[in-house]
Parts: structure tokens; C-alpha cells; sequence
């Protein structure tokens, strides 16, 4: 027995969802996100995934649901308000299925991508902690000293590479070879203009 008094909320949905999907169990989540109508959904979870150290849980919509055509983009844990055990499905085919991707669609759909330079705490960061170990990650050259390092991003959205650059900036640069790079750096600096608007 495990117990689970002192861990976070965060963590106890990640333990139950887990459970699920080993379990075929259907749950029952209220996930509020624009442009869905505001109600429970059933789902059938299928997989636990972590990108950036955020934690997705990838599911299939269940029949229970009477809306139709929702999207099954994967769910952040941090904005399930609500999850509840439904019905354990025993003799359904596995839940689990092996999905390598992030809330905004698989590896194999990545179909874009743009050379980032990381100097200083960002370029040990990235080899230290194994960042090349993910698919997204392409290492591609450093120096000597590991100082000053380039690598290649692959990415569904470009959210995704704004953010990392957002998130390491000034250690991080996009080489702006193309048009999506182009595309990036704008919307970097759009984001920037607009936050110091709001100041």
C-alpha cells in the first residue's frame, strides 16, 4: 500500500490516471479549455507523458460523451480540475499505447524545424541534465569547454520554441535562416512588446 497522504494533487492524478490506463478504467474529467463546451468529459486514458517537465495525459474520447467531434489533443494534469472513476472496463482491449509527442501532436507530425545557439548555464543545462535524449532535441555542435553549444529543434507549434527561447533568454538564439525561424523571433518579440504594454 502506498500511501499518499503527503504527496501533491498534482501527483495523486498522476497515481489514479496511471491506475486507469492499467486498469482500462474510463474516467470522468472536467478540463476547462476555450473553445469547448464547459462539462465533464469521459475519456479513455491511454498514456502518461512528460515534455518540459509538464505532465500530459493522452486519452481517447469515450461513447459516454454527447458532444461529438472534440478534439483529443492531450491533457496538462495541472489544468484537470476534476477526475473520477467511472466504469472498469475488463474486458476491453488495453488502454496503454505508446505515443511519443506533447500536447500539440506526435514526433511524427513535427514536421518543422529551426537551429537554436545556448551559451553559458543553458548550454550545461541542456547536456547535464540529457535533453538530448529526447526526439525533439538534435545536438549538433560545441565548443571545448561545452561553453557555447548549437542544436536543432524539431516542433509541431511554434509555441513550443518561443517558449524555450522566452524561457532561457539571453543564454539562448534563434539562427534565423528561414522563414519559420523568422516566424519564431517575431512572435518573441510581439510577445515581449505586449507584455511590456501591460507594465
Amino acid at each position: 500500500m502506498v500511501e499518499t497522504k503527503q504527496l501533491s494533487e498534482l501527483s495523486k492524478k498522476i497515481i489514479r490516471a496511471n491506475i486507469a490506463i492499467n486498469h482500462q478504467c474510463i474516467l470522468k474529467i472536467y478540463y476547462p479549455r476555450e473553445g469547448t463546451p464547459e462539462k465533464d468529459k469521459y475519456i479513455k486514458p491511454k498514456q502518461i507523458i512528460t515534455f518540459d517537465s509538464i505532465y500530459y495525459l493522452t486519452f481517447e474520447y469515450d461513447k459516454r460523451n454527447k458532444t461529438k467531434g472534440l478534439e483529443e489533443r492531450p491533457f496538462a494534469f495541472n489544468g484537470i480540475q476534476t477526475m473520477e472513476e467511472v466504469e472498469y472496463m475488463k474486458d476491453a482491449e488495453k488502454f496503454r499505447t505508446n505515443y511519443i509527442g506533447n500536447s500539440f501532436g506526435t514526433i511524427d507530425e513535427a514536421n518543422k524545424k529551426i537551429t537554436l545557439k545556448l551559451h553559458g548555464h543553458a548550454s550545461y543545462f541542456f547536456m547535464r541534465e540529457g535533453l538530448f535524449e529526447s526526439p525533439y532535441y538534435k545536438f549538433i555542435k560545441a565548443d571545448s569547454r561545452g561553453n557555447r553549444l548549437t542544436m536543432e529543434m524539431i516542433y509541431n507549434d511554434e509555441i513550443e520554441v518561443s517558449k524555450l527561447v522566452q524561457q532561457w533568454m539571453p543564454l539562448i538564439s534563434v539562427v534565423n535562416d528561414s522563414d519559420d525561424a523568422q516566424k519564431v523571433i517575431d512572435r518573441i518579440k510581439k510577445n515581449y512588446g505586449e507584455f511590456l504594454d501591460e507594465l
